[in-house]
């Protein structure tokens, strides 16, 4: 499974979110090279190709839906482009807002970055032993540990802390708080594992980051349930001294 990265967005329209875009890529050396609309087949039937490599960037810009507008990370994560989790945070403070950055790597762990008006509230990884190359100390670990409070001004009145907690906490977390991990720091249970697209999934229908038409975007480059009609493709082209200086 290909990495997803995204970024939603609260409160704020398309049209803001992609002028806010415009504003923050220039910190970065990116100017807008060309915006399109979206054919309603997705992005398959763009004339463009939605990476087009070294020193360009692409994103995939929703309407609002419910509390949320959300952008699509289209181009492969690289040097020379800005790291999600510090792009979000610039539009959290640009659009004076809540900003969630969502990385999906691979479909083996999950993480999500949360800041309000330039300020992380909250982080989070599903396995912080996945990419650590020796066994986690309970003093690495705490400064993994998640702290979803952040969340509370955004939860549907519907959904309590609890239910929050328990789909972050499920599998990797569990286990390590009953101690039932192994000596390499994976957990003894092969129940432990979860499939991290549904975690993900079931993450955004619950926090209703799609509104309330589920979540479609762990598949955004193949699923037929997103209304492509309605979103934008927008280009980016590093600035030309900032080519001539790389």
């Amino acid at each position: 499974m290909s990495t997803v990265a995204l970024l939603h967005l609260h409160q704020v329209t398309q049209q803001v979110a992609g002028k806010a875009l415009d504003q923050v890529l220039q910190e970065w050396k990116y100017q807008r090279k060309q915006k399109v609309l979206m054919p309603a087949e997705g992005p398959g039937k763009l004339e463009r190709p939605l990476d087009p490599g070294h020193s360009h960037l692409s994103y995939l810009l929703g309407p609002r839906q419910g509390n949320w507008t959300t952008l699509i990370q289209a181009f492969a994560e690289r040097d020379d482009a800005p790291f999600l989790a510090d792009l979000s945070n610039r539009l959290s403070q640009q659009l004076q807002t809540h900003s969630l950055a969502v990385l999906l790597h691979e479909g083996d762990v999950l993480f999500y970055n949360l800041d309000y008006r330039g300020t992380p509230r909250d982080g989070y990884t599903s396995n912080p032993q996945f990419f650590a190359e020796e066994l986690l100390s309970d003093q690495d670990v705490v400064r993994h540990r998640h702290k979803p409070k952040a969340f509370t001004p955004l939860l549907p009145k519907q959904i309590k802390m609890e239910k929050l907690l328990h789909v972050l906490n499920a599998g990797w977390w569990q286990a390590y708080d009953s101690k039932q991990l192994d000596e390499t720091g994976d957990p003894l249970s092969e129940d432990a594992l979860v499939d991290e697209e549904e975690r993900l999934t079931t993450l955004g229908g619950m926090l209703q980051l799609n509104g309330t038409a589920g979540y479609p975007f762990t598949r955004w480059r193949t699923t037929t349930f997103i209304q492509w009609k309605a979103w934008q493709a927008i280009y980016y082209q590093a600035k030309v001294r900032a080519l001539q200086m790389a």
